[in-house]
């Protein structure tokens, strides 16, 4: 059993973000509140300035420095800084705050700018000088987001808002922090740090589609899809236009498509699906179209599970969200978590998730950029700066048209799946979680884009790799157990 001990507990978030550390860790952290109280652990990891007298040599212990949170009201993006493994190929770390503590003979990180010694050890002792809680607190709660009132037409924060400079969002900052953690209690304590993933799979990879749309084709991407380099492209890409707008599933939904396609590699996914239409930019479909409820029901065969997509309104009027809950519910079954369209985020948002008894969201994610805007890909309980809620945050990192729309990043199927094994290769690397949005509207039976192929191709290269396909659903229920 591994516990932690926090010296200063004026930080009161603290306990919140080392209890979702351990979870993305792979341990259950106990909190000690008397380091003299130790003796029955197998390690201990102290939050503070020093390690307490009264812990025992022999005790297998971490120390993370404390740093003052207060100062979060006022970082910059110069503060945000980086440090650098001098004894292995580890991936760089940035961190927004660090104090002293004694420095150990063994120095394993440093500061990238100022060449000071930032992580060091010896024997079954570890000294990190950055202060990993505060920094991953300040991405988990979103603070970065509540110092900036800036926010788009939908009342949206967009990453180019950030008051730390876009930088901050380049890579996963908690998730290569829990890797880091992972590695060194499993070096201070073996056997008490277990899989993260079903199977001993080193990541995985949870599959969604938001359902904005049944028929597939409209005036403007079948435009798009006649976009050629002269005539025999154009012909090619108008033959395969016409092969799907007449192939039947392209107006059910490409449910049965799709759940045949994931079937194939053992996978199933979760379909967010909207209730009501309150506005222009709200899905107009019915659920109780019969076409529609087949769809839906060859697709649970194959064990594809049914979420909320909340209308735009939704996200910050209250009383909406729960009935779209129910209404849903009267179609799919239980419905048990949501994302919300346009992926409309407000402050009020969480509370609209409570007050609905959803119990998973899938929001937290850019609409016009890929990555990581918790910080973290790995699921977490919401804390909205106040208090911890009973909600499971599964983020949302990578969605098919912030790739290939116009207005957004406008990536051929080459040089987006350029951009998508990047995104592979840094969850493998910190046995985390890839969770894609790939909208049903967007896979299609007879491909023309090439986007149909890249989904498959996601499928293809996370099970070469050792990865776990699974619905976010799926993903929910594992985490909560394990």
């Amino acid at each position: 059993m591994i516990g932690f001990f926090i010296e200063n507990k004026q930080f009161s978030a603290a306990a919140y973000t080392l209890r979702a550390l351990g979870r993305m860790i792979g341990v259950d952290l106990v909190e000690v509140n008397d380091a003299r109280d130790a003796g029955a652990l197998t390690a201990l990891i102290v939050y503070g300035r020093r390690i307490p007298e009264s812990i025992p040599e022999t005790l297998p212990t971490l120390l993370m420095a404390q740093d003052d949170y207060d100062r979060s009201k006022s970082l910059t993006a110069a503060d945000v800084r980086e440090i650098e493994s001098l004894n292995d190929e580890a991936p760089s770390l940035r961190y927004l705050f660090a104090c002293d503590v004694e420095p150990l003979p063994v120095a394993l990180y440093r500061d990238i700018a100022s060449g000071k010694t930032m992580i060091s050890r010896r024997a079954n002792r570890v000294h990190i000088a950055a202060d990993v809680p505060a920094t991953c607190f300040y991405f988990l709660s979103l603070e970065n987001e509540r110092r900036t009132p800036q926010r788009d037409r939908f009342q949206r924060f967009q990453r180019n808002f950030s008051p730390l400079g876009e930088e901050a969002y380049e890579y996963p900052i908690v998730d290569r922090y829990a890797a880091l953690l992972r590695r060194l209690l499993a070096d201070l304590a073996p056997g008490e740090v277990r899989s993260l993933w079903p199977r001993d799979t080193s990541f995985a990879v949870a599959l969604s589609h938001d359902v904005d749309r049944i028929r597939t084709w409209t005036f403007r991407k079948a435009r798009r899809a006649l976009r050629g380099k002269g005539r025999g492209d154009i012909c090619r890409r108008a033959t395969g236009l016409l092969r799907s707008i007449a192939y039947p599933e392209n107006w059910r939904g490409n449910f049965d498509f799709i759940s045949r396609l994931e079937n194939k590699y053992n996978a199933a996914s979760t379909f967010f699906m909207v209730s009501a239409h309150r506005c222009k930019l709200d899905p107009a479909y019915k659920l109780s179209s019969p076409r529609l409820r087949r769809g839906m029901a060859r697709a649970r065969e194959r064990g594809c599970s049914f979420g909320l997509h909340g209308t735009i309104d939704s996200a910050a009027r209250a009383g909406l969200l729960a009935g779209e809950r129910d209404e849903l519910q009267r179609y799919a079954g239980e419905v048990r978590g949501g994302r919300q369209h346009y992926l409309r985020f407000t402050d009020e948002t969480p509370q609209r998730w409570l007050e609905a008894g959803l119990r998973y969201d899938s929001t937290l994610g850019f609409a016009s950029h890929t990555g990581w805007r918790c910080g973290a890909s790995l699921p977490f309980y919401v804390h909205d700066g106040k208090k911890e809620l009973p909600i499971v945050e599964i983020p949302l990192i990578l969605m098919d048209t912030v790739l290939f729309l116009e207005s957004k990043q406008s990536l051929s199927a080459a040089k987006a799946w350029r951009v998508i094994e990047q995104h592979l290769q840094e969850t493998k690397q910190n046995n985390g979680l890839l969770t894609i949005n790939w909208h049903n509207s967007d896979l299609h039976p007879y491909d023309v884009h090439g986007y149909s192929q890249l989904y498959e191709r996601i499928l293809q290269w996370t099970q070469e790799n050792g990865g776990w396909l699974a619905s976010v659903d799926a993903v929910y229920d594992w985490w909560i157990r394990k």
